[in-house]
């Protein structure tokens, strides 16, 4: 997710909603650009989420960077066709939550 396009919002009911700020104006509505129907969730805690934000850039480059020089980012697997193939895991974006009882969690999405 980029950060100009997207948007991020914790919430009393566990989930963390991550948005599209542009899909209004791109359909041309003239409505709010931080309320529409293009949107992910998922469960922050087991209590309420009020708190989510992205990581900032530099500690997602930082983890990636760590990532790329770890061994344990590359996986073996067996293709349906039977030859051996790597995958490598990179960081797409960390979102960073707290709920009330000050539990923080970090989740991280790879490409």
């Amino acid at each position: 997710y980029q950060r100009r396009v997207h948007g991020i919002s914790g919430s009393d009911n566990k989930l963390v909603y991550v948005w599209r700020s542009e899909s209004t104006q791109e359909r041309g509505r003239t409505d709010r650009g931080d309320t529409n129907d293009h949107y992910e969730s998922f469960e922050g805690s087991e209590s309420g989420t009020p708190v989510a934000m992205f990581a900032p850039r530099r500690a997602v480059q930082y983890a990636v960077k760590a990532q790329r020089k770890r061994e344990a980012s590359e996986m073996e697997v067996r293709r349906a066709d039977g030859r051996q193939t790597v995958l490598r895991a990179d960081i797409r974006h960390i979102i960073v939550t707290a709920n009330y009882a000050g539990t923080i969690k970090v989740f991280v999405d790879y490409k």
